[in-house]
């Protein structure tokens, strides 16, 4: 029969709040990125795939960490 788990609220606040703050830096980034406020000014298709990249190696970090 399912079991189902205890529900945890600071740690669902704590992953949420996690999320929130990894896509906004990640918009702020990639604004600065786009103007040229850190170098020089990329193409839009150049920052789409940064932070795809950068997310895609955000979450095999965070997979390899779980074991």
């Amino acid at each position: 029969m399912f079991q189902a788990k205890t529900q945890n609220p600071p740690l669902a606040i704590l992953l949420m709040l996690g999320a929130t703050v990894f896509i906004a830096s990640s918009t702020a980034f990639a604004k600065a990125l786009g103007a040229g406020a850190i170098a020089g000014s990329m193409h839009p298709l150049q920052v789409t795939f940064g932070r795809f990249l950068f997310a895609g190696l955000f979450f095999a970090a965070s997979l390899g960490c779980r074991g």
